[in-house]
């Protein structure tokens, strides 16, 4: 039998929609609840801005969790919530509908050049 190996840590982003028709809410935050139990994570950061709210978790050996939750909306037929928030005018079936507060594709980037492995 092979040695036993670690598992290596990755850094997690999440995001939820609170009326999301494809991935309903509870699984999210259950998934969430899940890895800050399994990580012994704690919450460092919350934050409630207009239409979303983010939770930071860092675990003991520095597991990272950033969870964002919004209400932003696209057409049923799409998801509801099941969409991307985004900052610019212009959309496509996954965009959440007019201006959001917050944009996903700004947060992943700037969430992997903060969480980047850079010992390579």
């Amino acid at each position: 039998m092979p040695p036993e190996q670690s598992v290596p840590y990755i850094p997690v982003l999440s995001m939820n929609g609170w009326t999301d028709n494809r991935v309903h809410y509870s699984e999210g935050t259950e998934s969430k609840r899940l890895m800050i139990e399994r990580w012994n994570m704690k919450l460092v950061s919350a934050y409630e801005g207009r239409g979303f709210q983010s939770e930071i978790y860092v675990g003991e050996n520095s597991e990272r969790l950033e969870y964002y939750t919004h209400n932003f909306e696209t057409s049923y037929l799409y998801g509801l919530g099941h969409c991307f928030p985004n900052l610019v005018f212009g959309r496509n079936a996954h965009s959440c509908y007019g201006y959001n507060e917050i944009s996903w594709g700004y947060l992943v980037i700037d969430f992997f050049k903060r969480t980047a492995k850079k010992d390579f």
